[in-house]
């Protein structure tokens, strides 16, 4: 799973700032530190008063090359539209007042509404309306923190939290003049955004900082926004906030209005779809949790495709280095698409060390988004849809499942009856697992279970398995399924606050399921292979081909199982098991199949450490009992 645009702020915040008297005496009442700074800026009444705003700044991705324009238009208390345009990335996104929405870099337009971001426009509303002046407050909590240096200048720590979700806003406001020297905001997925303003101007009886400096983290990206332009009190029409309309479609059918049941592999629970570009055929990984489409750096450097940009993006547990190319076009079967603007990143490490196949990227969510897209795991078939002619007509659950502003369906789901909440649905995660904050408060980091490395777009982490009696969703009761819970909250999309965790594949093959994007819906049908239980790993052993190399050797050797037992290490590399040797086996893949065999199954395995052949008996245990 991978994250590709968080790697921007997604709402550059004016703050209004203007000189006070100096006061000599510090405060103790964060109230009346919020009191003056209101003063301080032209006044509580004034603030109330000005019903909209027009900003044009200059915007950079700094250390990227990326440069260009914003643009944001802002009515009391949470209309808005912002236009950024980067050259190589233009991103439109606004709310007109009931809904927020967003036009990406390649015109498919998605409409806002699910629960972090229902609460997150609830937030805003109240604080556009002062609530968090009010002591009584049922929803804010306001406290002084202390004093901090901020930029050489000692200044108030002002935190306001919250009871709607787990944000919050830190503001740092000077001693002697009440300005908001810097902010750090803590949003529900872990993200924060730390900024420092500067160069204070008056406009119109207010003063605006007209440089922010920002650092989005964990990411640590950093962004300038220069305002070039500010105007107060304008007269902005309505249907200036509205959504607009989607760019011309840049795919088409090659019969009809939809290419049905085409073949994927289904590989290590990933699935592939072969990808023509420029007359190569590769394959590529369909992943509902990938942000945007993304090319491996080497296959876009095969296709002498020229990078634009450097940014940093989110992984499963870390940060990545992307950068745009543009695709001349692709042809899925079925289907071919026009000039697309996609991510290049090097996936050497997830692919080349983890698998045997050759894969050309990752089909993500602007690939996805265009179509209704039906799976049927058990058969290895897929369908694409063309929204406006889908109907759905089968005997499955329609399960309403709004797409969050990283582009991923989020639905709800119960595992062993009480861990209930909503998940985020990524059809390129292999397994499911937890996120870290939901895991702590449940008791789940002192539950027993498997330890296992885990891969990812942004690398690798270990994490404890766990298996679980049973799950439910929509209304389908599931047999026993092995859910990972991280060890800590990293950096990555383990952190986030707001959602229960990530459902993968392990859930998803029991289901024909069908992705509804334009009506923001996941329907699912009883699979072919529904209430099966699948084997899993009993040798407590991970194989990889270190650097890409094809040969075999340890990965990871988990404690307590049959392959620690066995005396197993890592960088151990496997010559042959049961004599046969290893080069004849069908890589990685059919090394991992004979692990999955019945408890009680043994292997002889000769084995190379340090320069000296070994021989290991493995005789496979579940690792659950």
């Amino acid at each position: 799973m991978i994250n590709t645009l968080r790697y921007v702020s997604p709402l550059i915040v004016v703050l209004l700032m203007l000189s006070d008297e100096s006061m000599a005496e510090q405060l103790q009442d964060p109230y009346r530190i919020l009191e003056k700074h209101y003063a301080a800026i032209g006044g509580l009444d004034r603030l109330k008063a000005e019903g909209s705003r027009y900003m044009e700044a200059e915007f950079e991705l700094v250390g990227t090359g990326l440069e260009g324009s914003l643009k944001q238009w802002n009515r009391s208390p949470v209309m808005e539209r912002q236009e950024m345009d980067l050259g190589v990335f233009k991103q439109i996104s606004g709310d007109d007042g009931d809904i927020g929405w967003v036009l990406d870099n390649n015109g498919q337009l998605k409409i806002l509404r699910d629960e972090d971001t229902v609460n997150a426009r609830h937030l805003k509303q109240l604080m556009g309306e002062y609530a968090h002046l009010d002591p009584e407050s049922p929803v804010f909590t306001v406290t002084l923190e202390g004093v901090q240096s901020v930029e050489g200048m000692d200044c108030y720590e002002i935190r306001i939290r919250n009871s709607i979700n787990s944000s919050e806003q830190v503001y740092f406001i000077d001693t002697s003049e009440f300005l908001t020297r810097k902010s750090i905001i803590r949003q529900t997925d872990g993200g924060e955004f730390h900024s420092v303003f500067s160069d204070f101007r008056d406009s119109d009886g207010m003063v605006n900082a007209y440089r922010q400096d920002s650092t989005a983290l964990p990411i640590g990206q950093k962004q300038k926004v220069t305002i070039t332009k500010l105007e107060l009190d304008l007269d902005i029409p309505s249907t200036l906030f509205a959504p607009p309309e989607e760019g011309s479609e840049d795919f088409r059918f090659l019969n009809g209005t939809s290419a049905e049941n085409v073949d994927f592999l289904f590989h290590e629970n990933h699935i592939y779809l072969q990808v023509t570009v420029n007359a190569e055929k590769k394959l590529w990984v369909l992943d509902s949790g990938a942000g945007a489409t993304v090319i491996d750096k080497s296959f876009a450097d095969e296709l002498g495709l020229e990078e634009e940009g450097e940014f940093k993006g989110q992984g499963v547990n870390n940060t990545l280095e992307l950068a745009f190319v543009t695709l001349p076009g692709m042809k899925v079967e079925g289907i071919e698409f026009d000039e697309q603007r996609v991510v290049s990143l090097d996936l050497s490490h997830l692919f080349k060390q983890l698998g045997d196949l050759e894969v050309g990227g990752i089909l993500g969510y602007d690939f996805a988004s265009r179509f209704v897209t039906r799976i049927d795991y058990a058969n290895e078939k897929i369908s694409f849809y063309h929204p406006d002619a889908f109907k759905y007509e089968g005997e499955g659950v329609v399960i309403d499942s709004p797409v969050n502003s990283h582009n991923m369906f989020t639905l709800p789901m119960s595992v062993d009856g009480g861990l209930s909440g909503i998940w985020r649905f990524d059809t390129g995660a292999t397994g499911s697992s937890f996120h870290y904050e939901f895991a702590k408060e449940n008791g789940l980091l002192e539950r027993p279970g498997v330890e296992r490395q885990s891969f990812g777009a942004g690398g690798s982490h270990v994490s404890m398995l766990q298996e679980f009696p049973g799950a439910t969703i929509g209304g389908f009761e599931l047999p026993a399924l092995v859910f990972g819970v991280p060890y800590s909250a990293g950096h990555g999309a383990l952190a986030e606050k707001s959602l229960v965790g990530n459902l993968g594949s392990n859930v998803f093959r029991h289901f024909v399921l069908y992705m509804d994007y334009d009506r923001q819906q996941i329907i699912l049908e009883k699979g072919d292979d529904f209430g099966k239980e699948f084997p899993h790993n009993n040798s407590g052993l991970q194989y990889w081909f270190p650097n890409g190399e094809k040969r075999v050797e340890i990965r990871f050797v988990a404690a307590a199982t049959a392959g620690d037992v066995a005396g197993f290490k890592v960088d151990d590399r496997v010559l042959s098991i049961n004599h046969i040797p290893v080069e004849r086996l069908d890589g990685l893949h059919a090394v991992n199949e004979l692990m999955k065999a019945p408890p009680g199954t043994s292997y002889t395995f000769a084995i190379l450490r340090e320069g000296e052949e070994l021989q290991l008996e493995l005789i496979l245990k579940d690792p659950f009992n």
